[in-house]
């Protein structure tokens, strides 16, 4: 995204409305204790490594995941 990165745009939906649930798609590998610092707002389960969705996923299991994301 040319104007801001996923964090950005997260803090962003987050101010129109703080209750949507949001998950993160990652295909590198990440410093999940650098990000939180570089990004306090994130609640830390938005970016632990069971809630970032890995590239290259499967159509089928990120509707899977979509779907148990959005009944819990």
């Amino acid at each position: 995204m040319p104007a801001m990165n996923g964090f950005e745009l997260y803090d962003e939906i987050k101010k129109l409305d703080n209750r949507v649930k949001i998950c993160f798609i990652d295909a590198y590998s990440v410093d999940y204790a650098s990000l939180g610092e570089q990004f306090p707002s994130i609640g830390i389960d938005c970016i632990v490594p069971k809630n970032i969705i890995r590239k290259p996923i499967q159509i089928a299991k990120l509707i899977e995941r979509i779907e148990f994301e959005l009944l819990t």
